[in-house]
């Protein structure tokens, strides 16, 4: 099934980011700004995206679906300092 340009585009400018993770309301305006005008179609790229690895979405959790990590190797990273931590 071909993928929207516009989905590639925001894709594209998320990849660039430099930050770790942004807040929903950020990757909307990303979306908005690529013409992904609806939330549906907005929460099927944010999924498709996760389920590519570009990004990690929590749109299931209450508590951490505002933030969009963008960095998954970000998030893997302090995983593994907690886990190999010396505290115990």
């Amino acid at each position: 099934e071909p993928i929207p340009e516009n989905w590639l585009l925001v894709k594209s400018e998320l990849q660039k980011m430099k930050d770790d993770y942004i807040y929903y309301e950020k990757y909307q305006q990303v979306a908005i700004e690529n013409g992904i005008k609806d939330s549906f179609n907005q929460e099927n790229l944010l999924q498709y995206l996760h389920d590519l690895g570009v990004v990690l979405w929590f749109g299931n959790e209450p508590r951490l679906n505002n933030t969009n990590v963008l960095n998954p190797e970000w998030v893997t990273g302090a995983i593994y300092q907690i886990l190999n931590s010396n505290l115990a």
